[in-house]
């Protein structure tokens, strides 16, 4: 059997129940309970985490190990990403009252081109055992370094329990874990991962410790020049011609600044200096804005607040955030650029959330609950009985009362050709016909419901079928409340899914 094919059904197992598990102890966690009971539920809610993230270590192993890693290349500074591991990890370091300190070497260039994402992945893995295995009150010292022309260095020190000599030898070795550290939660991935990542990344990575006196974790990345970048975001400028975007930004050299870039390559700015002016204008629908660029530093309304607005009028816009460093940023924006802005990092960032580059729709993120008007149809396909009545109660703690239920494709079939259905939260493996049968059935007979995929599977091909077939919401087992009602809310607000 093939080893993909084999994680990938082990995979599946492992979230059908643990959906339910999820899924019940938050229905429970809404009940009436005593402090002790409390925190009975939120350890089960802990657990399952730790579950899913041993599953998705194990699979990104996976790819890694056989070749399937891909790399995607954007445009970013060191500077967002000291942002984004600060906002990620925060919390943790907080808690031990541990200091992070991120410091660059000033030949470094502005802008760089590499997988921004998986180099933050490995530091969050390095920063995150530095947190695990040093001291309360201890520091963590991040140094990024230019050592050679495309190449960049990168060490994580912390003064934690160090690492043995013995040890160090089999520390990148897939699912060992040292047997003298402090804590043995994790699945003993994570540094196997880190190397893979590295590799991919055209570069290495190595360790210099001793038993209780910190660690130092070394990584090089290679990086392709600005020169080469621009000139394949030049290319696909030429694809954006007479899009209409809405700049949102009370500083007229911003806008201004903008706008001229947008004009550049053929684009439509319409500019605003105030929120409520972007509002009137997104409400009028006189223009179909294709996206958003939104200042958060806005006066009258800020911008994280006008975007949830934004959203609630219409969340098929993307918007996307101009931010100062250290400006947080909600859920309601589907990518960040930092100010000063690059004209060459704006087009790429327009180009790629526009054409939808990045499968950013199958991304998750908390939102507010959906609106109450909640008199819609909607038929439920699930054949495992414990996710099919969490489901339920999960939509009737939500207002929705209008639902009817399928354990197979076939009935399914049938009730999708007595009724119309505003709304079918579909699973993919469920007996007779599966639901990729059932939405081709939805598709061949053009019928306007929206469909939104509720499935275990982790297969991009799964994903790819699912877009194939118009269906752009795939929620991934195990989801809990807050990402049911992300998908809700965009089915409601949404554009007809299936055509």
């Amino acid at each position: 059997m093939n080893k993909d094919y084999l994680l990938s059904g082990l995979s599946h197992q492992i979230r059908t129940p643990l959906n339910g598990i999820i899924g019940y102890s938050q229905l429970l966690s809404g009940t009436r309970l005593d402090k002790n009971q409390l925190g009975y539920v939120n350890s089960v809610n802990s657990c399952c985490l730790q579950l899913i993230s041993l599953v998705n270590d194990i699979l990104d192993f996976s790819k890694l190990t056989s070749g399937k890693g891909l790399i995607r290349n954007e445009c970013f500074s060191i500077s967002e990403i000291k942002e984004e591991i600060s906002y990620t990890l925060g919390s943790h370091l907080k808690s031990k009252r541990q200091k992070l300190y991120f410091i660059s070497d000033k030949n470094i260039p502005e802008f760089i081109i590499s997988d921004k994402q998986k180099i933050i992945q490995i530091l969050i893995n390095l920063i995150s055992n530095s947190n695990k295995f040093s001291p309360h009150d201890s520091r963590i010292i991040v140094n990024v370094s230019n050592n050679s022309d495309n190449l960049l260095q990168f060490t994580v020190e912390d003064n934690g329990i160090g690492i043995s000599k013995e040890d160090q030898k089999k520390l990148f070795t897939p699912f060992v874990q040292i047997e003298n550290s402090l804590t043995q939660t994790g699945s003993g991935l994570g540094l196997s991962i880190c190397k893979k990542l590295v590799e991919l990344l055209g570069g290495s990575i190595s360790v210099q410790s001793r038993a209780a006196n910190g660690s130092i974790f070394t990584f090089s990345i290679k990086y392709s020049s600005y020169e080469e970048f621009k000139k394949c975001v030049d290319k696909n400028g030429l694809l954006l011609k007479d899009k209409v975007t809405l700049i949102v930004d009370d500083n007229i050299d911003n806008r201004i600044t903008i706008a001229e870039t947008l004009f550049d390559c053929g684009m439509r700015p319409v500019a605003s200096s105030s929120s409520l002016e972007a509002l009137k204008m997104i409400q009028s629908k006189r223009y179909n804005f294709s996206s958003i660029l939104l200042s958060l530093s806005m006066t009258d309304i800020p911008g994280s607040q006008l975007a949830k607005q934004i959203k609630e009028i219409n969340p098929e816009i993307p918007i996307i955030a101009l931010s100062e460093l250290g400006e947080s940023y909600n859920h309601n924006f589907e990518k960040i650029i930092y100010k000063p802005i690059n004209s060459v990092k704006l087009i790429d960032t327009l180009y790629k959330v526009i054409n939808n580059c990045d499968n950013s729709t199958f991304q998750l993120n908390e939102i507010q609950p959906v609106s109450k008007n909640k008199e819609f149809s909607i038929l439920l396909v699930e054949d495992v009985s414990y996710n099919l009545e969490m489901l339920v109660k999960m939509l009737d703690t939500m207002g929705y009362k209008n639902i009817d239920v399928s354990r197979d494709g076939e009935d399914a079939i049938v009730k999708l050709s007595k009724k119309d259905y505003d709304i079918l939260l579909l699973d993919l493996k469920i007996p007779k016909l599966d639901g990729f049968s059932v939405a081709e059935y939805c598709k061949s007979k053009e019928l306007q419901t929206r469909i939104a995929v509720l499935s275990a599977s982790v297969l991009d091909k799964d994903i790819d079928r699912c877009k194939e077939l118009g269906i752009k919401y795939f929620l991934l087992k195990p989801y809990g409340m807050n990402n049911l009602k992300i998908t809700m809310n965009k089915l409601i607000h949404g554009t007809t899914c299936v055509k």
